[in-house]
């Protein structure tokens, strides 16, 4: 049982350094070529799951990491107050999680119109793929 434990230690310390090196891989493919962002997803939505996002990160992650490192960023170090600080109260998860959800926001918002835009039926695969399109394309500006 100690030996399972250890292994599952293991196995979260390598794919937490593994997702750490892939963060700065990700921006810099993304900077290559923005426009790329569509044709990242729709590759990616093609594979099977567990093959999916094997040399970078999802859209997903990405964010999350991104939001992570913006309310580190933003931190309240000096005593300055700025924009995330003068919210009182919150902790620098609450305020990961504030800048998460208002950057995806805009992503959801756009993939739902373009779809209503397009006609388009509403399915787990076109949703995922615009989606991440639109996640991708605003970590990388």
């Amino acid at each position: 049982m100690f030996e399972k434990l250890i292994d599952s230690f293991e196995k979260l310390c390598l794919q937490i350094i593994i997702e750490i090196l892939l963060v700065p891989v990700t921006i810099f493919r993304l900077f290559q070529k923005p426009s790329r962002c569509y044709e990242f997803s729709v590759e990616e939505m093609e594979k099977e799951e567990t093959e999916r996002f094997r040399d970078y990160l999802s859209p997903i992650k990405l964010s999350v990491y991104t939001s992570v490192i913006i309310s580190v960023l933003l931190m309240d170090y000096s005593g300055e107050q700025n924009f995330i600080s003068r919210v009182k109260g919150l902790s620098m998860v609450e305020k990961a999680l504030f800048i998460f959800l208002f950057n995806n926001f805009t992503a959801v918002l756009f993939s739902v119109i373009l779809l209503w835009y397009k006609k388009e039926k509403v399915n787990t695969i076109t949703f995922r793929t615009l989606l991440f399109s639109f996640i991708y394309i605003h970590d990388a500006v």
